[in-house]
């Protein structure tokens, strides 16, 4: 193989080994360019995203399908950048109250490798759309008279889902243990501490308003 295919094949492969080997290929990552593909992890983080965001608010309903898609992937990009920094700045000040020694950009790796398997999620909307249109915009969507094959097809997709979320789990688990130099006990601290805290916050905000 020639050096330049073998440098692309590697490249390649990452992609596939986050899914099977989150420490060793984060470590692969975050010694030679924390940065790598940072900006296409942060797209297919934020298109799934945003498109979520408007089956929560019932878009289907008030613009076309086609320009819902569209501003989700015009944004895609800087809501995904958004989601992935503010989520990695927790987890790194997180991890520095209990000895972490990844940098902020290692932890941001993790983060935004973490959601390879986000790529499912993106497919899961293009059937969604492709069979029903504005009214997988609708914030019922779930609650809907489907029939037996769309009621299958609804559950194999939210099925696909649930297990694309698991596994992202699972590679932020043991990619964030790697770059924080963490078991993986200590890494589920780093993730559930920042959760706590905003939890505590939120209880606050809503005690303090009563």
């Amino acid at each position: 193989m020639e050096p330049d295919s073998e440098h692309n094949f590697r490249k390649l492969t990452l992609w596939l080994r986050i899914w099977i080997k989150p420490r060793e290929t984060i470590r692969e990552i975050v010694e030679k360019d924390p940065s790598h593909r940072f900006y296409v992890l942060s797209a297919i983080y934020g298109f799934p995203l945003l498109l979520h965001f408007a089956q929560s608010f019932s878009l289907g309903f008030m613009m076309p399908v086609g320009f819902i898609v569209l501003l989700a992937v015009i944004f895609a990009t800087f809501i995904g950048m958004l989601g992935i920094s503010v989520t990695s700045g927790l987890l790194y000040i997180a991890g520095r109250c209990i000895q972490g020694k990844g940098s902020y950009l290692q932890v941001r790796a993790a983060v935004a490798w973490s959601n390879v398997p986000s790529a499912t999620q993106i497919v899961v909307w293009a059937f969604l759309i492709s069979f029903f249109g504005m009214n997988a915009f609708d914030r019922d969507f779930a609650y809907l008279n489907f029939t037996q094959n769309e009621l299958l097809l609804v559950t194999g997709l939210f099925l696909l889902q649930s297990i694309a979320g698991i596994w992202s789990f699972f590679i932020l688990l043991f990619s964030l243990s790697e770059v924080q130099k963490f078991s993986a006990w200590k890494a589920l601290l780093n993730i559930v501490l920042p959760v706590v805290a905003i939890g505590v916050v939120v209880w606050s905000i809503g005690f303090v308003m009563k």
